[in-house]
């Protein structure tokens, strides 16, 4: 009698297979699992968010172009803890555009860096320039990925990205990807210069410069080699800040402003970023 039952149970549990696997339905007409739901499950999962490629379209002007033609210009410097305290280069450039510009130089607040503190007067004139300079010591090269809408507050017309001393020259090139792509979507035509960092000391910094250097070219972005400023002023170990090894002193934080006074200055107005 045992066997009997079981072997009729068993062939009713045949029969609902065959029919739960060509009809999709149950013995009493009610939906069943597919034969392929754990196949489906496993492809129907949400795909990781794809990289959208940056694009390496260059913008119509140049940078040299927007600060010679425009009376009124805003300079966005997202960077490193290179020019984030007075006396090092950003500080000093903005004092070079006071020469013929009314500036105002916003930095970082030291007491609360995710806020500006109040902004500095610089020079005098009919044009202006608003600095912001969004420095910050330790910010590697997609700090200002996710922080755009805090560190440049309002739209830019120029903006220099000075990254490498908290980067290594392995995944520098992507984490400039990652800031790029998001001054792309909010600004797709702001004219974006890469700032090559002069030698840390015995130029132990050369990789992930050069790293910085390709990239840019990848990306038709004009570079301003401040490193070569300082070869050819001489031992650039001489520039290199005592107290504060990363940084430079304050010979190092001029010749750093001069070479980029120098080179947005120089770039024939009209020549389109990557084309020269």
């Amino acid at each position: 009698m045992s066997l009997g039952a079981v072997a009729v149970l068993a062939n009713i549990a045949l029969v609902a297979g065959v029919v739960l696997f060509t009809t999709g339905q149950g013995l009493n007409g009610s939906p069943g699992p597919s034969p392929t739901t754990a196949a489906t499950r496993t492809a129907t999962r949400s795909p990781l968010p794809s990289r959208t490629a940056v694009p390496t379209t260059p913008p119509t002007l140049t940078a040299a172009a927007v600060l010679a033609t425009r009376p009124a210009v805003t300079v966005a410097v997202l960077g490193d803890g290179t020019g984030d305290e007075p006396g090092e280069w950003v500080g000093v450039w903005a004092r070079l555009l006071g020469q013929d510009r009314s500036v105002m130089l916003h930095g970082l607040d030291p007491a609360d860096p995710t806020q500006y503190a109040a902004a500095e007067r610089l020079g005098s004139g009919a044009r202006t320039a608003v600095v912001y300079n969004g420095s910050r010591r330790g910010a590697s090269a997609d700090y200002a990925a996710k922080r755009l809408q805090f560190l440049v507050p309002r739209a830019p017309d120029v903006v220099l990205l000075n990254y490498g001393r908290d980067d290594t020259a392995g995944v520098v090139a992507g984490q400039l990807d990652m800031t790029l792509r998001a001054l792309r979507a909010a600004w797709p035509q702001v004219p974006v210069v890469v700032v090559l960092q002069p030698p840390t000391r015995d130029d132990t910094s050369a990789p992930v410069r050069s790293a910085v250097a390709g990239w840019a070219r990848g990306r038709a972005l004009q570079a301003i080699d401040v490193a070569a400023a300082f070869r050819a002023a001489g031992d650039p170990n001489s520039f290199v800040s005592v107290t504060d090894p990363p940084s430079v002193n304050a010979r190092g934080g001029r010749l750093w402003a001069e070479a980029v006074q120098r080179a947005l200055e120089h770039l024939p107005v009209g020549v389109r970023e990557g084309q020269r």
